[in-house]
């Protein structure tokens, strides 16, 4: 249930980012995510965010280019937590194979990791408020330094990337989409304890440790060279940070979690995207159609 609720949560950072005056924009966000979703499901290279941002564009009647800087934005605001977490687990995973200890006597590395989650954010704030101002004021410069030829064929869509930049470059839109995006990374560590307890068999101490470690480590999926729905790379990166914390579990048993934990992390949230296909596929036709009318009437004028 807490993989389900980060998907609206997705949704709003997204939302909030990118300001289109298009209404309802959550509903096109939500709309959005969850055949990005599926995208990711499928296509290599977490080819879902290609998908996020043709679906966000036809739904919010915009450009992609309009749509771009926000999906990228939302990306970059990832980092913090991304990092934090990533670091805190090789730390943890570090100490345990140096000192060869059987288990984590406590969960504090989860509380260090939360407060540092913290600090990291308000430096990402900064960071992401200094880039949009130079990504804006750099896109204005590269218009102007652009050969006419060129500027004819590049100036909307650079146009577009400003707009979209110019509209999340509001301190109040980036301080709330990386206060989400934090709230969806700690959602996504603290989504593993029901499994892991469970299925594993831990008591709620080590389930809280093995989850932030296990998402810490497995967030390498996100970036390594993977498969569609990243199979195989998330599976090895799991049963390691599991067996690594718990040396009681064996490679047997974390697999078998491993793949119950993909299937409820991936592949559920990729399902959600399956009611939007027969619509999504309709407006694209209808676009094409609309295209192809309007290629007619020119031959017929010309």
């Amino acid at each position: 249930a807490i993989v389900y609720f980060t998907i609206p949560l997705r949704a709003l950072q997204w939302a909030v980012l990118l300001g289109v005056p298009a209404k309802p924009l959550f509903a096109h966000a939500v709309k959005s995510q969850c055949l990005g979703y599926l995208g990711d499901l499928v296509l290599p290279f977490r080819g879902g965010d290609a998908v996020r941002a043709v679906v966000m564009a036809d739904a919010s009647k915009t450009t992609i280019g309009r749509v771009l800087p926000s999906l990228v934005l939302c990306r970059m605001q990832d980092i913090p937590p991304i990092a934090t977490l990533a670091a805190a687990s090789y730390a943890t995973v570090g100490s345990l194979l140096l000192a060869d200890r059987r288990s984590v006597e406590n969960g504090s590395i989860g509380s260090l990791g939360l407060g540092v989650i913290v600090g990291l954010a308000v430096f990402a704030l900064a960071v992401a408020g200094i880039y949009v101002a130079r990504a804006r004021s750099g896109f204005d410069s590269t218009l102007d330094r652009l050969s006419e030829k060129i500027r004819r064929g590049a100036a909307p869509t650079l146009r577009d990337c400003s707009a979209g930049m110019r509209a999340a470059a509001s301190w109040k839109r980036l301080g709330a989409s990386q206060a989400i995006s934090i709230a969806c990374w700690v959602s996504f560590s603290l989504a593993a304890v029901p499994l892991l307890t469970t299925v594993l068999g831990l008591d709620l101490r080590a389930a809280l440790v093995t989850g932030f470690v296990q998402n810490g480590i497995s967030v390498l999926a996100l970036v390594l060279p993977a498969a569609p729905g990243a199979v195989g790379t998330y599976h090895a990166l799991c049963v390691f940070a599991v067996t690594t914390v718990n040396p009681s579990i064996s490679e047997e048993q974390a697999l078998a979690y491993a793949v119950l934990a993909h299937a409820v992390g991936t592949l559920g949230p990729a399902l959600t995207g399956l009611p939007y296909l027969p619509d999504q596929f309709l407006a694209f036709r209808n676009a094409a159609d609309v295209e192809s009318s309007k290629t007619e009437v020119v031959r017929e004028e010309l």
